[in-house]
């Protein structure tokens, strides 16, 4: 282990579109000290999913990330609509149309840099879904990123 960075954040994002992610608020910066380095990022949330007409909330998670000021890009997984999170939600009930739950996603990167690096969240609402927050409720989102010796 190189190094460990760690941010807490606050704020809610709305991802009301399917096909398209949009960004959270949820976000870390690391600068690796060698190019082999791996990063391995971690990022703790709450979601909360609501205005479904049918009998499932979902949602898809996607981390983007920038190197060096360069502009964001989709890092893991590739496309939204992959349903990475859901929950049940039967009955007429709008009360069990609105779940929160706590997620956390995790991946490994290999970005052979030595520039600043910021792993951000970003989210679609799922195909049935009427919206998908990302929020960091509570006492806040947080994300951790580590720099792990790749040589």
């Amino acid at each position: 282990m190189l190094q460990v960075t760690q941010r807490t954040v606050t704020g809610t994002t709305v991802h009301s579109t399917y096909s398209t992610f949009t960004a959270s608020t949820i976000y870390g910066t690391i600068t690796p000290s060698a190019t082999s380095s791996k990063i391995l990022v971690h990022a703790f949330f709450k979601v909360h999913l609501g205005k479904n007409p049918t009998t499932y909330l979902g949602g898809s998670l996607q981390i983007y990330k920038d190197v060096g000021g360069g502009g964001y890009s989709g890092l893991w997984p590739t496309s939204p609509g992959a349903e990475d999170f859901s929950m049940g939600a039967y009955g007429g009930d709008s009360v069990e149309r609105n779940k929160s739950t706590l997620m956390s996603i995790h991946y490994l990167d290999s970005p052979s840099t030595t520039s600043a690096i910021t792993y951000k969240l970003y989210g679609a609402a799922g195909p049935s879904s009427g919206y998908g927050n990302i929020t960091t409720g509570g006492p806040g989102a947080n994300v951790i990123l580590m720099e792990i010796d790749g040589s």
